[in-house]
This record gives C-alpha cells, structure tokens and sequence, in this order.
C-alpha cells in the first residue's frame, strides 16, 4: 500500500489486480482513505470468475466515485460469459462510468501467441455493453499476454493491432488503449518476465507508434 501512495502523490494512478473483496477494501482505504487526490484502477483478472465475488468487488467499487474497475475477459472464448461478468460488477452496484474492458486473448496458446486474440468478439462486448448502458465503455487491448513468448513478439503484436478497426454492427470501432507490461529490469521480474518489456523497447514501441498516429 505505501507504494500506491508514493505513485499517487507523482500524480500517477495506481492499479493492480484483486482477488477478493477485502483486498479492494484495502487498496481504497490505503490510497483514497488516506489521499483525497488519489485516483484507483482496480482489475479482475481472467481466472476470477466466481460470480459473487465479481458482484461483492462491485458493491467496493461503488463506494466511490474515484475508482475504477478493468474487467479481463475469461480465458475460453465466450461472449456471452464475459459481458455476464459486466453486469455481475453492476448488480453489485458499480456505476458503468467506472467500467473498462480489457481484452487479454483467449487459450489455448498457438505456435507464435501467447493467448490468440478475438478483436471483433471484443469490440462486439464493447459495442453491446455501451449500448446496454446508455455510455462508451472503453475497451483497452493487453498485448503482453496475447503475444507472450518474448519482448519482440509483445511488441510486434503491440504495433500491429494498436492500428485495427473493424465494422462492428455497422459502426467503425477501434480500441481504446493498451494495457504494456514494462519493468526496470524485466530479468528480475518474478513473473511473466518473457513478456515484460524494457524501459528502452517501451521508448522504441510508443516513438513508432506515435509516427504512424496510433498512440
């Protein structure tokens, strides 16, 4: 928690994943309870799929305004489970203003990605759940464990579908973000460090992004 306070205080917003109820409690009480300024992104992850807790981790989130919830989709490809998921979050009591949806891919894994992505099923969640509830919800991409694998296969997959857009229900839609792990020293990572980007390949991928207008 004092982290989250020291990244709050440089006007950066924290964010990490929770697994239970009394683990959001504590993250909001350790950050906005102590910073009114504070800002929280809160996520669930892709193997949280116990529908009472999704809906417990909804009524904290509805305590206030300041926080938000990222919602990753299941691992098996369905649709219908991962919008299910959404309105858990809401019958709990979280506004649709704090939503965002995340698509990390789907299993099983295939010869060059990690988790094999489904833009359009993504973009169909996106388009059905903003207009369920009367807003945009945004929809950010996790390249980092659709490629997986390595730096270069995170960043190329980063690249690629950081520029796509497709025609879903008659309307052009596109992502709204991405979601890139970086560390300082991604060999000392204790997880997932084939995938983690350094400072440096995080520099090269935005600077080639932003030449082509996508960042």
């Amino acid at each position: 928690i004092p982290i989250f306070l020291e990244i709050a205080a440089m006007g950066i917003r924290p964010a990490t994943e929770v697994l239970l109820p009394r683990q959001a409690e504590a993250v909001l009480n350790g950050t906005i309870g102590r910073d009114s300024n504070a800002r929280v992104l809160l996520w669930l992850g892709s193997r949280n799929q116990n529908h009472l807790i999704q809906r417990d981790i909804g009524s904290v989130v509805a305590k206030d305004p300041r926080v938000q919830l990222m919602i990753k989709n299941q691992v098996w490809k369905d649709q219908i489970h991962w919008k299910g998921i959404v309105e858990h979050v809401v019958s709990g009591g979280a506004s649709p203003t704090q939503l965002l949806l995340c698509h990390r891919g789907f299993g099983p894994p295939s010869a060059r990605l990690r988790n094999p992505p489904d833009l359009k099923l993504a973009l169909e969640v996106k388009d059905t759940i903003s207009r369920t509830h009367g807003r945009n919800v945004p929809l950010i991409l996790d390249p980092s464990h659709i490629a997986g694998k390595s730096p270069e296969n995170v960043m190329r997959v980063a690249f690629k579908l950081s520029g796509q857009r497709l025609i879903v229900d008659g309307k052009t839609l596109g992502i709204d973000g991405m979601i890139i792990e970086t560390h300082p020293n991604p060999e000392t990572a204790r997880t997932d460090k084939n995938q983690q980007l350094g400072w440096g390949q995080l520099d090269v991928l935005l600077g080639r992004m932003a030449k082509r207008g996508t960042v």
